[in-house]
């Protein structure tokens, strides 16, 4: 019998008046929530409408998207956190960025899309990074820890709740103990109780400081489970104690029963029944008069069974019962039947132990009730079994082991998904980091496109403004030319004027050098007149000289006068002359003053006119080089025109790559979500109908099948053929018609694509007798095959014509792979599940046949007083057994662990079995030791050892049996016990002088039954013994002391001794559930490591 802990809940009212007012506030406040939310969604619009930058957008937007996922609008929330991501990337907001990449991933988790949500929340811890914001990066982490929690990852949630804790240690910050408590429940999902105590005592501290009650409460139920688990129930009820103090000063009746159940619950574990029976009834003071609690009711109940006093017991199981029915509570209502029909049986009332057990058979049945129909059968079982109907107790033992198996195989599963959980989330974590490191891949060669095709924009840019700039330096040079071209005409315009104005002084001097010419011949006719006057003079002279010579002496005074006059005249002409030589001299220094002026001007003149012929040769060297510019400039814009053309092609043709590259991504994608798909699938039907609608995202697929090749049969087998959503009747393609197609493709192992079936097969086409269904126009055939091994064909068929092509095959040849596996999996599937089935079956009935073997309860209760059996196989049947049998006065008991465990131990146990009857029930020998002799020379014979003893065999044969075994001869006071153990030892109690119970260990000889190892003839030693009334012995296989629990430690030899010790006083039942209860929790869910049995006996 098991006593229930009560987990705690919260007070429902049962008065319809609280119960409507309650009603009223909820919506009322719901109410108010709405018209707030609309409000404030109304203001938000309202401020978006009015907001000019991106980046205000994104954050409007973003508290939009907060009010939606608070009200769970998700499909509005979506909306508007695509607007805030959008906006938020053109303002290169960052911080907005995250935000709304963290409201994807709490839409996708209010949805249910896990790994839409993963996906977002690993953006956000990447953006995050970049960013450096280490609090925000902390708070993400402990998010995505909860996020794990919640899909029963332990592991990833401690990792990410771990950095979580780690930033905010770092960061110098308070940890909030719910981040504590949450690492503390990974841990404790991991088994890592230390580590989990640690943490959950550190949050109760924290709730200390804070005292913060609740936290208190919830902490200390969590420090309690765990050392519940831990089996140190002393600890765990201290700290229930303390729960219940706080529930009692809060006046919390029901968190004050709950606690007190719990401790009654804890004080059973720890052996003081009288403590737990007052606990579950101050328990009880605590619920409404009316409404007693069904579990701690059935507590009660337990511990009076325990202690003997049926009539309380039923009386509490009756009420149990009737408070099960008021609460409408058919689960409890079963167990509670189970209960009486337990003391009904004890007291041997089988009419009402039946009765009551097919009650909660009944109600199991109708609620799916696993646990509860195991209990039932099993009782049912012993019922039967005490009536020695065999029969029906085999018939009910046989559905408990099954129920039994199924929940142990349910947990299995259970515990297998987990695992699955946990590797498909790390799986898909991995791929959504690739998927991400892929993407900041492409985005960072988007970008490097995006820059290489910006720097050529700008190159031709550059080059543009190069042309436009040449094209102005052109117009300019033009301009220039043209200005140049008219200040040289103006130059030459001056150059002819200065000329003409030169050849009017030229003329001007050549006048005055003529009338300079004709005043010097003036002056030289003059002279000349004047020589001829002087002549004529001095002629006169001459001639007055004669006269005077003639007048002589006559005229003295007169010539004195004349002489005078004379030299006065020549003296007047001396003057005249030399003012005309000065006048002379002063006109030839003015002309050769003007020579050299004109000579000077003449030279600057030719000096000028050598400049302008430099200008004229530079104009024409300039024109030169600007007609080779415009020649350059021509051929450039030739040359970008041309480039800027293949620009353009090659703009079209990366953007048909990239369309490509998209298409094959998207394809490869779509590619490796099918092979998921129909990998994970073990049906050939399930692996078709997902096919089918896949396929047709991909291609046009009106028909769609897969034909299974069968070797044995020589046919392609197509089932499931689907056409038009429609599966089609079943039919077969033999391989000796070499004019289907699929023989065809799987023949060759070659793919078989038809575009247009009218025209290439034309004759295939009239008979249409390979085609499914309609006639299509296009198909494609395509072989399966795994490690070069043929397995079948796909086929795609259309009614269009052309309707595939390369690329589509490729497609299709990618998908084959993935179908290959998934059909050659199934196959296998199928085949492993039709073997297991048959093992299964074959087993289940060896089963009956062990279990028909052993010796009955009803048998050994006419010779045992009392006693006890626990038998537990590691699997189906067992390697394990234990025999009895009663001769005479003698009554004999052993326990056989026979080499392996499961059909191997099992055919080994039947061997062992039907071996002793041999020896003991038909040879009449009745001495320990001999028996085992026997025993051992009997085995090796079956065994055909002793060939491989005397080197006759070289077959390796090691096989033998480990046994306990004991006669027993009752006397008036006392039993005398004969024991012989091979390799297994004798176990008593006794009373010690302080009135406890001491435990005694009498080792069995160190052989064993069978084998090679050892010589043929073996020598075993029987011990005697001598036992009061009332003393206490058992016979134990290995398996009770060798199973590990999660830490890989054994139960062990001296805590089992031990144990016994501290229970040998008990009844043998309440012994039986006190072994059952301690293995179970030594063993805490770890995998049963050997068959276990054991067999009490109270002498």
């Amino acid at each position: 019998m098991n006593i229930h802990l009560i987990k705690y809940r919260k007070i429902k009212s049962s008065y319809k008046k609280l119960f409507f007012t309650f009603f009223l506030c909820v919506f009322s406040s719901f109410s108010a929530f709405n018209n707030a939310k609309a409000q404030s969604m109304e203001q938000l619009e309202a401020q978006f409408q009015k907001a000019s930058s991106d980046s205000v957008k994104a954050h409007i937007k973003n508290q939009m998207a907060k009010l939606d996922i608070d009200g769970k609008n998700y499909e509005q929330g979506l909306l508007h956190a695509q607007q805030a991501f959008s906006s938020a990337l053109q303002a290169n907001a960052q911080t907005e960025l995250t935000s709304s990449i963290l409201h994807f991933a709490h839409i996708y988790r209010g949805k249910n899309q896990f790994t839409n949500s993963l996906r977002w929340y690993l953006q956000a811890l990447k953006n995050i990074e970049k960013t450096g914001n280490r609090k925000q990066l902390a708070e993400t982490y402990q998010e995505v820890g909860e996020f794990y929690q919640e899909q029963e990852v332990a592991g990833k949630a401690l990792e990410y709740l771990t950095k979580s804790n780690e930033i905010y240690e770092e960061l110098g910050q308070t940890v909030h103990p719910k981040l504590l408590s949450d690492i503390a429940s990974a841990h404790l999902q991991l088994k890592n109780y230390d580590q989990s105590l640690a943490y959950y005592t550190g949050v109760l501290d924290i709730y200390n400081a804070q005292n913060d009650t609740e936290g208190k409460i919830e902490t200390l139920r969590n420090l309690t489970d765990l050392y519940k688990i831990k089996g140190d129930y002393q600890k765990a009820l201290e700290y229930n104690k303390q729960g219940l103090e706080i529930h009692k000063s809060k006046k919390d009746n029901n968190g004050t029963a709950v606690a007190l159940n719990n401790i009654g619950f804890l004080n059973k574990f720890l052996g003081d029944y009288d403590k737990s029976l007052e606990n579950f009834k101050q328990s009880l003071t605590f619920n409404p008069a009316d409404k007693p609690n069904v579990t701690t009711l059935t507590n009660i109940g337990v511990i009076y069974q325990i202690k003997g006093d049926y009539i309380n017991s039923l009386n509490y199981f009756t009420q149990a019962l009737e408070a099960g029915k008021k609460n409408g509570n058919t689960d409890e209502v079963a167990q509670a039947y189970n209960y009486l029909a337990a003391i009904y049986l004890l007291r041997r009332d089988f009419q009402n132990a039946r009765a009551y057990t097919a009650e909660a058979i009944k109600l199991a049945k109708a609620n799916k009730n696993a646990e509860v129909l195991t209990t039932s059968y099993r009782t049912m079982s012993e019922i039967y079994q005490r009536q020695n109907d065999y029969r029906n107790a085999y018939s009910y033992y046989g559905q408990y082991a099954a129920v039994r198996d199924s929940l142990s195989q349910n947990e299995k599963q259970e515990l297998q998904k987990s695992l699955q959980r946990q590797i498909a989330f790390e799986k898909n974590e991995k791929e959504l980091k690739l998927l991400l490191v892929d993407e900041e891949i492409q985005d960072l060669a988007s970008k490097k496109k995006q820059l290489e095709t910006d720097k050529k924009l700008q190159s031709l840019e550059l080059e543009l403004q190069d042309k436009t700039i040449q094209e102005a330096n052109l117009k300019n040079i033009k301009l220039e030319r043209q200005k140049t071209q008219q200040a040289l005409l103006l130059t030459q315009q001056q150059l002819e004027s200065e000329k003409k104005e030169q050849a009017i002084k030229d003329l001007e001097r050549e006048q005055e050098l003529k009338d300079l010419a004709l005043k010097q011949e003036i002056l030289e006719k003059q002279k000349q007149k004047e020589e001829i006057k002087s002549l004529e003079l001095e002629n006169k002279l001459k001639a007055e000289k004669i006269e005077t010579e003639k007048l002589a002496r006559n005229e003295d005074r007169l010539l004195r006068y004349i002489l005078y006059g004379a030299i006065a005249l020549v003296l007047l002409i001396g003057v005249i002359i030399l003012f005309a030589f000065f006048q002379k001299q002063k006109a030839n220094k003015l002309l050769s003053e003007q020579n050299v002026r004109i000579t000077k001007q003449k030279d600057k003149i030719t000096t000028q006119n050598q400049a302008l012929e430099e200008q004229k040769q530079e104009i024409l060297v300039q024109n030169e080089e600007l007609e080779q510019q415009q020649e350059e400039i021509l051929s450039q814009r030739d040359y970008i025109e041309r480039k800027n053309s293949e620009l353009e092609e090659q703009a079209v043709v990366l953007v048909q790559k990239n369309k490509e590259v998209e298409e094959s991504y998207q394809n490869l994608n779509t590619l490796s979500d099918i092979g998921r798909e129909i990998t994970a699938s073990l049906h050939i039907e399930a692996i078709s109908q997902k096919l089918y609608e896949k396929v047709n995202q991909l291609m046009p697929a009106e028909a769609f099948g897969i034909g299974i090749y069968e070797p044995a049969e020589k046919r392609v087998k197509f089932k499931g053929f689907i056409e038009k959503d429609e599966i089609l009747p079943e039919h077969s393609d033999y391989v000796s018609n070499k004019n289907h197609f699929s023989v065809q493709c799987l023949g060759k192992q070659e793919i078989l694509l038809i575009n247009d079936i009218e025209k290439e097969y034309p004759e295939k086409y009239a008979a249409s007798k390979n085609i499914v269904g309609g006639i299509p126009k296009s198909l494609i055939y395509l072989p399966l095959s795994v490690e070069n091994r043929p397995i079948g064909v796909i086929t795609v068929q259309s009614f269009e014509k052309n309707a595939y092509d390369e690329k589509k095959v490729a497609l299709l040849s990618s998908l084959a792979s993935y179908t290959a596996i998934a059909i050659d999996n199934a196959k296998a599937y199928d085949t492993i599940q039709n073997k297991n089935r048959n093992i299964t079956d074959s087993i289940r009935y060896a089963q009956t046949i062990q279990q028909a073997v052993l010796p009955s309860h009803e048998r050994m209760g006419q010779y045992l007083s009392d006693y006890f059996i626990l038998f537990r196989p590691k699997d189906i049947v067992s390697g394990d057994f234990y025999w009895f049998s009663h001769i005479d006065n003698y009554t004999f008991v052993a326990t056989v662990d026979c080499t392996g465990h499961g059909v191997p131990g099992a055919f080994m146990s039947m061997i062992g079995h039907s071996i002793l009857n041999e020896i003991v029930n038909e040879k009449k020998i009745f001495e320990p030791s001999e028996i085992l002799e026997q025993l051992n020379i009997q085995v090796r014979k079956a065994l055909k050892q002793e060939r491989q003893l005397k080197g006759e065999s070289e077959r390796a044969n090691d096989d033998g049996m480990d046994v306990a075994f004991c006669r027993l001869e009752y006397k008036e006071n006392h039993t005398e016990i004969a024991f012989t153990g091979a390799k297994r030892p004798f176990i008593y109690t006794l009373p010690n002088e302080s009135n406890g119970q001491e435990a005694f260990y009498l080792r069995g000889d160190n052989k064993t039954i069978g084998g090679v190892r050892n010589k043929l003839h073996k020598d075993f030693t029987t011990q005697f013994i001598d036992l009061p009334k009332g003393a206490m012995i058992y016979l134990t296989t290995d398996g009770y002391a060798d199973q590990n629990d999660a830490k890989q430690e054994k139960f062990g030899t001296p805590k089992l001794l031990k144990f016994l010790q501290e229970i040998s006083d008990l009844k043998l039942y309440e012994q039986k559930a006190k072994m059952e209860q301690a293995l179970d929790l030594h063993q805490r869910g770890e995998e049963q490591r050997d068959d276990i049995s054991m067999i009490g006996i109270r002498v």
